[in-house]
């Protein structure tokens, strides 16, 4: 079981690269893709926690609203770098309560990559 340590240690990483990223002004694909990857990081040793631990159900729902946090502020920063009018879609077990908490502009898509296979599957076909 990874221990809460574990867990400060990688939210203070996601912490320094939000940090360097606000400093510098840019997000290079080199830091989405760490943000990205700490960020998956402190999610996985979130819900580890949770689930070896006997946690109230109010804990459950801190740890949801930090992940998406987490999340909204990688949107933000991609926003800011990228495209102001990127769209955000959200799939897979809670994306709907994610989408949700996300709020205006995310969408949640239960079968997004099964319209993706299915949207490669027809280009192959023709």
């Amino acid at each position: 079981m990874h221990s809460t340590a574990a867990v400060r240690d990688t939210l203070g990483r996601l912490e320094a690269g939000f940090a360097d990223v606000k400093q510098k002004g840019l997000l290079s694909f080199e830091q989405q893709k760490m943000l990205a990857t700490t960020s998956g990081d402190c999610i996985t040793l979130l819900v580890e926690l949770s689930q070896k631990a006997d946690l109230m159900q109010a804990a459950a729902a801190l740890i949801e609203a930090g992940a998406a946090g987490a999340v909204r502020e990688l949107v933000a920063l991609s926003r800011r770098s990228v495209s102001k009018n990127a769209r955000v879609w959200v799939t897979g077990g809670g994306g709907a309560g994610l989408a949700e908490r996300l709020g205006r502009g995310a969408r949640y898509e239960p079968d997004l990559v099964l319209r993706g296979l299915d949207f490669l599957f027809g280009l192959n076909c023709r």
